[in-house]
C-alpha cells in the first residue's frame, strides 16, 4: 500500500499507485468515503475539534479546498460532524464537554440551518456568536445535549 507523506495514512492498494520512483509515489486521490473516513481519524487522534486550517494542513496535497468543504458539509449534514460555536469540526457528544477557542472573528457556519438548530439558543441567549462563546470559555454556561440541540443553562 502507498503511504501518504502527508499523513503517514495508508490510502489506497499497491495497484492504484499511478507512479513510482526513487523520490516519490503518487496514489490516486481518496473517494468521498474515504476521505469522510480521514476526516473522522484526523478528529479522533486530537482528541477534540479541529479547525478548518488545522484539517487543510493535514489534507494538503489529498484533496483541495472545495472538496473538503463539500465533504464537510455532508458530513454536518449527515451528523457524522458537529460544528462547533467558535467554527471548529468536532465528533458527535465533543460538543458537551468543548471549551470554545476565544476568536477574532468568526466565520460563516458550513451550514447555516444545522448550527442554528443546535446553537440558536445559546446565541439567542447571550445576543451574539462572539458573546455565547465568551461565556462558554469562562465556565458560565452548562450545555445539555438533548436530541441533536444544545441546551443551556447559566
Amino acid at each position: 500500500m502507498a503511504k501518504n507523506k502527508v499523513r503517514g495514512a495508508q490510502i489506497g492498494p499497491p495497484e492504484e499507485i499511478v507512479y513510482e520512483d526513487d523520490y516519490m509515489v503518487i496514489d490516486r486521490a481518496p473517494t468521498d468515503e474515504e476521505l469522510k473516513r480521514i476526516v473522522k481519524d484526523i478528529i479522533m487522534e486530537k482528541g477534540r475539534p479541529v479547525t478548518w486550517d488545522e484539517l487543510r494542513k493535514e489534507l494538503s496535497g489529498i484533496a483541495g479546498e472545495d472538496r473538503l468543504r463539500r465533504v464537510l458539509t455532508d458530513m454536518i449534514w449527515a451528523d457524522e460532524v458537529v460544528e462547533m460555536i467558535d467554527g471548529s469540526f468536532g465528533l458527535p457528544g465533543m460538543e458537551a464537554s468543548y471549551v470554545p477557542r476565544q476568536i477574532k472573528k468568526r466565520v460563516r457556519p458550513l451550514v447555516p440551518p444545522k448550527f442554528r438548530e443546535r446553537w440558536g439558543d445559546l446565541i439567542d441567549m447571550y445576543g451574539s456568536i462572539r458573546a455565547a462563546i465568551r461565556a462558554m470559555a469562562r465556565g458560565r454556561v452548562k450545555l445539555a445535549k438533548k436530541e441533536k440541540k444544545v441546551v443551556a443553562y447559566r
